[in-house]
């Protein structure tokens, strides 16, 4: 056998070998270093990993949080006419003034509402303002309440608070228990004698520490007593002179404010003498002629001198 042939059958050999191998095995692919696959749980390096920590922190220049404010009120007046006598189911208004002093700003969600004594309304709850009214903090608003009076002779009380917009009643600075204000009538249908009347006074006493009588710095307090013969209701006024010109002030004792002159009304249930007392300050144009009136009902004034001895 030649040497050619030889070779001829070593080549056949070698590709049968390497076309049998190819059979019997899977084809196997490598990827080159410049194409690399990635795991398909790998991040890509250019994403972050998620944090709980916000991506935006406030700065002192930021809006605050508004926080949540708190509720109050104070009572200011009302219209003086508690004790008015009147025939029955008689409809009648009764207002009273009072100051937003919370941080709260009241609007047709704030109710004026019954909280206990006689039912004189056809509903125990009424807006404190119209719709789209408010009242801001620091202001003062009058609140009226329509009633009608009830049907059988006697005295009467109906008294009433603030509820904010959460339906709660808020604290009242100045008023009854803390809490509320009050309407005071008397029913009398003309069958029942009223009592009169009978005795009306006025006493002027130095307020000590106040400094000396009838001097620019004294003030005084008024004591007017007032007698009656049977249950009645009246109505009072005060006013001070000093040689025919306005002298001096009123203050209630439980009041800051300072008027002129004062009025009120008083409920008597039996016969009896109830005493009215206020306090009197300047200034005086004479603080040495100083005269305090007193007139009940709208009759005579009943008058006393300051004595200066």
């Amino acid at each position: 056998m030649s040497k050619t042939t030889i070779l001829r059958i070593a080549k056949f050999t070698v590709v049968g070998l390497l076309l049998f191998l190819t059979a019997c095995s899977p084809l196997v692919v490598i990827e080159q270093p410049d194409s690399p696959l990635l795991s398909p749980t790998a991040l890509p390096t250019n994403v972050s990993a998620p944090t709980l920590v916000p991506t935006t922190i406030p700065t002192e220049s930021s809006t605050p949080v508004t926080k949540g404010c708190q509720d109050s009120a104070q009572y200011i007046s009302d219209d003086g006419l508690d004790g008015t006598a009147y025939a029955p189911n008689t409809p009648f208004t009764k207002t009273w003034t009072v100051k937003n002093t919370g941080t709260c700003t009241w609007n047709d969600s704030y109710m004026v509402s019954q909280i206990s004594g006689t039912n004189m309304t056809q509903q125990p709850d009424y807006w404190i303002v119209p719709q789209g009214q408010t009242v801001a903090p620091g202001q003062t608003v009058n609140i009226s309440v329509g009633m009608t009076s009830p049907i059988e002779n006697g005295n009467y009380r109906s008294d009433w608070g603030l509820k904010n917009e959460n339906g709660q009643f808020m604290p009242i600075q100045d008023s009854a228990n803390g809490n509320s204000f009050y309407v005071r009538i008397r029913v009398n249908d003309g069958s029942a004698a009223a009592g009169k009347v009978t005795a009306a006074s006025i006493a002027i006493e130095l307020e000590q520490g106040s400094g000396t009588v009838c001097t620019t710095d004294a003030t005084y307090f008024v004591h007017a007593y007032i007698t009656v013969d049977g249950p009645t209701t009246f109505s009072y006024e005060f006013e001070s002179i000093a040689e025919n010109l306005p002298a001096g002030n009123f203050q209630n004792l439980n009041d800051i404010e300072l008027s002129r002159s004062i009025t009120g009304t008083v409920i008597f249930d039996q016969a009896a003498t109830k005493t009215i007392n206020l306090r009197f300050v300047g200034p005086y144009p004479f603080p040495d002629d100083i005269t305090v009136n007193l007139r009940v009902n709208g009759g005579e004034w009943h008058s006393a001198k300051l004595s200066c001895q």
